[in-house]
């Protein structure tokens, strides 16, 4: 009978081992699969023409992605209604979906509702706010987790090209 019980440990013994080369396989396996994702995925674009402002009248555009999926995104929405009165840079709300357009209906906001543009941004969240130079030249990205992070991003001026983490 000991000699079963020994038999079966060194079996489940092998069985474990066995399993943990198979996992490491897959895990390999995985690997080289978000590699060859990140090989496929078109790059961020950071010079954007729709965002460029005539040379006549030079100012900076801010951009808020948003999806009509998400809460958060309307209520940054409405926060950049109240931000973009008075505002020097183009104000811009763009999102995939068209339900988003009413979010800031009669507001100096301008709503795009472009799928293709919104894809070659490479916005892998929202809302995410994007600040273009006079040229169309991304200056800024960032998550805007709440309607102060919104109004800190707004206020940071067309001359600065980066906000440091510890001012949002």
């Amino acid at each position: 009978m000991q000699t079963v019980a020994n038999s079966l440990t060194v079996f489940s013994l092998l069985g474990v081992v066995l399993l943990m080369f198979v996992v490491a396989a897959l895990l390999r396996d995985v690997r080289a699969l978000q590699h060859a994702m990140a090989n496929v995925l078109p790059p961020r674009r950071r010079q954007v023409s729709a965002f460029a402002s005539p040379a006549a009248a030079p100012r900076d555009a801010l951009v808020l992605v948003v999806s009509t999926h998400c809460p958060a995104c309307q209520a940054r929405a409405s926060a950049l209604v109240q931000l973009a009165s008075g505002a020097a840079e183009r104000v811009v709300l763009l999102s995939a979906d068209a339900g988003a357009a009413a979010w800031v209906d009669g507001s100096p906001v301008e709503a795009i509702i472009d799928p293709i543009l919104l894809g070659e941004l490479g916005v892998d969240a929202t809302p995410q706010l994007l600040r273009y130079g006079p040229d169309g030249t991304e200056r800024l990205r960032r998550a805007v987790g709440s309607d102060e992070d919104l109004r800190r991003l707004f206020e940071a001026g067309p001359n600065k090209q980066t906000v440091s983490a510890e001012t949002v």
